[in-house]
């Protein structure tokens, strides 16, 4: 929905009605979906506005994967610092130790990525 409406932070979602119209479910079903992804952080409740985009994925990604990893927010942050220091070491490692027609599979894979995201 957000990306098919071209919807950024700051804008408003459709009512609960016409969330439940578009995606076939009950306004109950809605109401608990809205509820979710606004602990999460993603939305914003506006009295006589409606639920709004909020400005706040880094902190909705650390509680969506704290709630479904059973992790607490300090252990997400400790993951994602391995991550990185992993990430910059397999970087180094591939340009050290890639031939050039790894590379060019690797642009040509990347390529694809790129079309199919266009499709969506």
């Amino acid at each position: 929905l957000i990306r098919t409406r071209a919807l950024s932070v700051g804008d408003v979602l459709p009512t609960e009605r016409e969330l439940g119209e578009l995606f076939g479910a009950s306004r109950n079903t809605i109401r608990e979906a809205l509820r979710t992804i606004r602990t999460y952080g993603l939305i914003d409740p506006k009295p006589r506005v409606g639920a709004v985009l909020a400005d706040r994925q880094n902190v909705a990604i650390q509680n969506f994967f704290a709630a479904q990893m059973d992790i607490s927010k300090t252990s997400f942050h400790d993951i994602q610092g391995f991550r990185r220091i992993i990430e910059v070491s397999i970087g180094d490692h591939i340009i050290l130790n890639t031939s050039v027609a790894e590379l060019d599979a690797l642009d040509e894979i990347n390529g694809l990525i790129e079309t199919a995201r266009d499709v969506q």
